[in-house]
C-alpha cells in the first residue's frame, strides 16, 4: 500500500512537472491590409503567414487591384524583445490599386515605463505618397492606441501604419522603444566602488 502511494505520488509530481513546463505562447503580432471596402488581417503563424518562425509574419496576394509582392512584419523574439521592443514593417507591390492602401502592423504585450519611440522611415521608392505614423496602446490591443512619441504604462501594443496613395510602393519602417535605466548603471557602479573601498581596508 504504501509502495503505491509513494508511485502514485511520483507520477502525479512528473505530471505537475511537464505541465508546468509547457507555455503555449499567444499569437500577439498581426498585419492588417485595407483598402476601398476589403480587409485582410494576417495573424502570427496564422491563416495567410507564409513563415513558420514567430514574430516573423510574411503575406503576399492582392487586395483592391493592388499586387503585393511581399508584406513583411518582424518583431519580438525575431527582432528585440518584450523589454526591448523593435519592430519592421516592409511593404513592396508590384501593380497599383483602385483606390488608397493601408498596412498596419501591431504587436502587444510590451514593458518598459517613460520609453522614448524612435523611429525610422526608410522612405517609399514606388510612385505612391507614403505617410507613416506609430500608434501605443496602454490597453496592450491590436491595432489600438494613438500617435505617440513616448509610452507612459505598460504592459502596452505598438502598431506601425503606413498609408500609401494610388500607385507602387516599395516601403521599409522601423520602430524601436529605448528604455531609460532611471540611473541604474550609475547606482550600480556606485555600488561596487563601495565594495572595492570596503575589501581594501579590510585587507589593509
Amino acid at each position: 500500500m504504501k509502495s503505491r502511494l509513494i508511485k502514485l505520488l511520483i507520477v502525479g509530481a512528473v505530471i505537475a512537472f511537464v505541465g508546468s513546463s509547457v507555455t503555449v505562447r499567444a499569437q500577439t503580432a498581426a498585419i492588417e491590409l485595407l483598402s476601398g471596402a476589403s480587409t485582410i488581417v494576417v495573424q502570427d503563424n496564422g491563416v495567410g503567414d507564409t513563415s513558420s518562425a514567430i514574430g516573423d509574419i510574411q503575406w503576399n496576394g492582392s487586395i483592391n487591384g493592388w499586387t503585393i509582392v511581399v508584406t513583411t512584419g518582424d518583431s519580438k523574439p525575431i527582432l528585440g524583445s518584450a523589454a526591448s521592443p523593435q519592430m519592421d514593417l516592409s511593404v513592396t507591390s508590384a501593380t497599383p490599386g483602385a483606390g488608397a492602401l493601408t498596412v498596419e502592423f501591431t504587436d502587444t504585450g510590451f514593458t518598459g515605463n517613460g520609453a522614448i519611440i524612435n523611429t525610422t522611415n526608410g522612405g517609399n521608392n514606388g510612385t505612391s505618397v507614403e505617410t507613416a505614423s506609430v500608434l501605443v496602446d496602454p490597453t496592450d490591443t491590436q491595432f489600438g492606441g494613438s500617435p505617440a512619441t513616448s509610452v507612459g504604462v505598460s504592459p502596452y501594443s505598438l502598431t506601425i501604419v503606413d498609408c500609401f496613395t494610388v500607385g507602387t510602393v516599395s516601403a521599409d519602417d522601423r520602430v524601436s522603444v529605448s528604455v531609460p535605466d532611471g540611473g541604474m548603471t550609475v547606482l550600480l557602479l556606485g555600488a561596487a566602488l563601495t565594495g572595492l573601498g570596503l575589501l581594501k581596508r579590510r585587507l589593509a
